[in-house]
């Protein structure tokens, strides 16, 4: 996903926070159409187009190091990398070619395996059980069984875009699980600019937004900064949708999609009525 300058008036907010070394910047964008793959495919709303700014490199990393500075007392969730479960829970491997970050182009032009990466979160938001580690192959679907999509989402806590299309995902959250839709949500970054979540940040996500899908933590974009492809910022909030039966990375989208069933419904469509790229 190669960010480029919106047309027309500013579409982005002037929140940023410092994940790693990207900024986080909230769209006020309606998912993109790019890049798009031969099927159906919802229209954005209002003519949407990517609206990710890359900023100029000797400003940003002023401001970067700026915000790195007032950031250092947050209390941030304590990340470590975590190993992946190596198959999925069947036994199968996970499959190891053809993996990358390019989102699919059209049936000659597959996208790329997502790598296996591995997360601690909340099942289903089930707090109860406490942290768990899941990885990806935990949804590795090679015959899509159980899993016809794997929709993530990418938040932050203070992103006013995120906070409405986590409660639109929990509304539409048991009618997408019924067609095989399996709904991920990636914490990114939390209140304060600088700093990824705390877990207390995570907790309260989860009760303020009913959230009732699975909730990752990824402190400054540690596992998922690739998506950025090289630029200075990272986008919230964005989608992602992967076929089960692959990892094939389907969609990238900076934004927040208008309908949650159609936009995941698509990507189950696609599933159904197209084979597999690998």
């Amino acid at each position: 996903m190669r960010p480029v300058r919106p047309r027309g008036k500013q579409t982005l907010r002037e929140l940023r926070e410092k994940v790693g070394h990207f900024l986080i910047v909230e769209t006020d964008e309606n998912v993109v159409t790019r890049p798009t793959w031969d099927g159906v495919w919802p229209a954005p709303a209002r003519g949407a187009t990517m609206s990710v700014m890359r900023a100029p490199r000797f400003f940003a990393s002023l401001l970067l190091a700026a915000i790195f500075a007032c950031s250092s007392s947050v209390d941030e969730f304590d990340d470590p990398d975590v190993a992946p479960h190596a198959t999925n829970p069947q036994g199968v491997a996970y499959p190891t070619d053809n993996i990358g970050w390019t989102a699919r182009a059209n049936a000659k032009l597959p996208g790329k395996r997502i790598p296996n990466l591995a997360f601690q979160g909340y099942v289903d938001s089930d707090r109860s059980k406490g942290l768990k580690v899941i990885s990806l192959s935990d949804f590795y679907d090679p015959k899509a069984e159980k899993y016809k999509a794997i929709h993530v989402q990418v938040a932050a806590t203070w992103c006013p875009n995120c906070k409405a299309q986590a409660a639109d995902t929990a509304a539409k959250r048991d009618a997408l699980v019924a067609r095989g839709a399996a709904l991920l949500e990636v914490i990114v970054a939390g209140n304060t600019h600088g700093a990824g979540p705390s877990l207390g940040e995570v907790d309260s996500w989860i009760t303020d937004h009913k959230t009732n899908f699975t909730v990752l933590i990824d402190v400054r974009a540690k596992r998922l900064g690739p998506i950025a492809n090289g630029g200075s910022e990272f986008p919230v909030p964005l989608n992602m949708l992967v076929d089960p039966r692959t990892m094939e990375i389907l969609r990238i989208d900076s934004g927040y999609p208008d309908d949650a069933n159609k936009y995941v419904g698509a990507a189950i469509d696609f599933v159904n009525g197209t084979p597999p790229s690998y």
